[in-house]
């Protein structure tokens, strides 16, 4: 279903080496001789990779299987949505790591070119298989438990009967006294510039409210990472 070549989500690097003499360019006067190596990945940007791999789906998907976008966030939130889902299952999969990836190198008229940049066979079946259940289940509240229980490998009993709704909310809304603070300090040693505004534009995590406030039930890296005073989360609705 999925093309495992995602080079334009990925940042690498990679140096070259001639041998032109011996390999008679020079007489030529065309260098066909260059050869690759020590091939680094450096950066893999999720965002991108994420809308990477929902406009790829998107265009697999059969006649009966695609529904108006309108239609779509009627239903379930829509693109918003399903891309949040992608999102949290390629961090479940820690597909940032760089050494999950790996770098085609081919032939080419004028010596070695950069091929596909692609991810382990094992990462992809497990990526494609999580991507097609995200996009089988049809509503809102399906698609955020399924996330859930892949991510934390079970779901909170409150949240087994649970519904969502997608809101937009301040984040001196939230109640942080609440919250964990061993583990909101442990966040903040973290490099989060990953989910800044600039690197990172989908809902920041779920919550519930409680009176006026509203306290974080997933979601801490995104929502302490972000400098806007307002953005969206899922609400556990009452």
């Amino acid at each position: 279903m999925l093309n495992n070549d995602f080079s334009s989500s990925v940042e690498y690097d990679f140096d070259r080496s001639y041998n032109c003499e011996e390999n008679g360019c020079n007489q030529e006067g065309i260098c066909k001789c260059s050869t690759i190596c020590s091939t680094k990945i450096l950066d893999v940007n999720l965002q991108d990779l994420t809308n990477n791999i929902y406009n790829q789906f998107q265009g697999h998907l059969g006649k009966n299987q695609k529904r108006d976008s309108k239609i779509s966030t009627i239903l379930y939130g829509g693109e918003v949505v399903d891309k949040y889902c992608i999102y949290r299952i390629l961090v479940y999969l820690k597909t940032f790591s760089t050494d999950l990836w790996n770098v085609e190198i081919r032939a080419g008229y004028y010596g070695e070119e950069i091929g596909s940049i692609y991810l382990s066979d094992l990462t992809f079946l497990k990526l494609e298989q999580h991507i097609e259940k995200i996009f089988e289940l049809e509503s809102l509240d399906e698609k955020l438990k399924y996330c859930l229980s892949v991510e934390y490998g079970y779901l909170l009993t409150e949240l087994e009967e649970a519904q969502f709704e997608l809101i937009s909310i301040y984040k001196t809304d939230i109640d942080f006294k609440k919250l964990n603070q061993k583990h909101i300090q442990d966040c903040k040693q973290e490099d989060l510039s990953h989910y800044f505004a600039y690197n990172y534009a989908l809902p920041r995590g779920i919550v519930k409210k409680y009176s006026d406030t509203y306290t974080i039930v997933d979601g801490y890296h995104r929502i302490l990472a972000t400098d806007q005073k307002a953005f969206e989360v899922f609400l556990v609705k009452e």
